[in-house]
């Protein structure tokens, strides 16, 4: 396939995931770059005309996506740009999924400008959402050595002690969180004055326990994979977007697991039982499928 011809395929929506073009643009990595940052300043520069008229480019999409896996940098601040819109504009051009795939674009992208993701992580005007996942690519920079530890630490530190009674707790529970599986014990005493943020009880003994044991962090285990890590698999992600998966909905509302999640969450009604789960749409799903939440459970909530 030519370069025209792999350009011209990844410029437009398809029902089918156009793979034969996404392999030839990963084959020819050095002569298509360019062409994906031109899709990139496009989209920055049309960004009304993409969401309110031109709803068949998607460009943007396959551009973000390989541009990352080729650890391109001059992909940063276009995403940079765009995590400073409105929600309702990520939300289009990623798509729903953005918090599980902001960290991962930004890590995979990372120029070293840290105060443009500073400026992110601690405007409460940002979507608290796009806040976390940004907070979340210096966690996957540490866990692959570009960020020491004395950085994060320093730095949860610094968030930490200048919390605002007013922000959103979504950020404190992001911090919560990644202090206690990342075993940063340098901060113990700071997040034990903030685990009141958790509400279930249970969840705070568990992350609790995480910063207490001494075993070393496990890189190919959850949480860490694959939410911590680089873009490495632009086709296999590509196949989980909802947008290419239809057939899939319609087969698995058919299997097993659709059925033994229906019959969990048919006997918690009929028991009324009261049962608050907090779970994020990224989680692996309670009823046990092994499963993300969200092509579980999550599917009819």
């Amino acid at each position: 396939m030519e370069l025209s011809g792999i350009v011209e395929k990844l410029k437009y929506y398809t029902p089918e995931l156009p793979r034969e073009a996404i392999t030839e643009a990963l084959r020819y990595k050095e002569e298509i770059t360019p062409k994906l940052l031109e899709m990139l300043k496009y989209t920055k520069e049309n960004l009304e005309k993409i969401f309110y008229e031109e709803d068949d480019f998607f460009g943007y999409t396959y551009a973000y996506f390989l541009l990352a896996e080729f650890k391109e940098k001059k992909a940063f601040p276009y995403l940079i740009d765009l995590l400073n819109k409105d929600e309702e504009i990520i939300d289009y051009i990623i798509g729903d999924d953005y918090p599980e795939y902001v960290p991962r674009l930004l890590a995979s992208t990372y120029n070293g400008d840290d105060k443009a993701l500073f400026d992110i992580i601690e405007n409460n005007q940002i979507n608290e959402f796009v806040r976390c996942s940004t907070l979340q690519t210096f966690a996957i920079l540490y866990l692959y050595g570009v960020k020491d530890r004395n950085f994060l630490v320093n730095y949860l530190k610094k968030l930490l002690n200048e919390k605002d009674g007013m922000d959103n707790l979504y950020l404190y529970e992001e911090i919560i969180d990644e202090v206690c599986h990342l075993k940063l014990t340098e901060l113990t005493e700071y997040i034990d004055k903030v685990m009141y943020m958790i509400e279930n009880k249970e969840e705070r003994e568990e992350l609790k326990n995480i910063l207490k044991d001494d075993s070393k962090i496990n890189r190919n285990i959850y949480p860490f994979k694959p939410f911590y890590e680089y873009i490495y698999d632009t086709i296999g992600i590509m196949e989980e977007l909802q947008c290419f998966r239809y057939i899939e909905d319609e087969e698995f509302e058919n299997s097993n697991e659709y059925k033994v999640c229906q019959y969990i969450i048919q006997k918690r009604e009929d028991n009324y039982i009261d049962i608050k789960i907090d779970i994020g749409r990224n989680d692996l799903c309670s009823c046990g499928s092994g499963k993300k939440y969200k092509n579980c459970c999550g599917r009819n909530q």
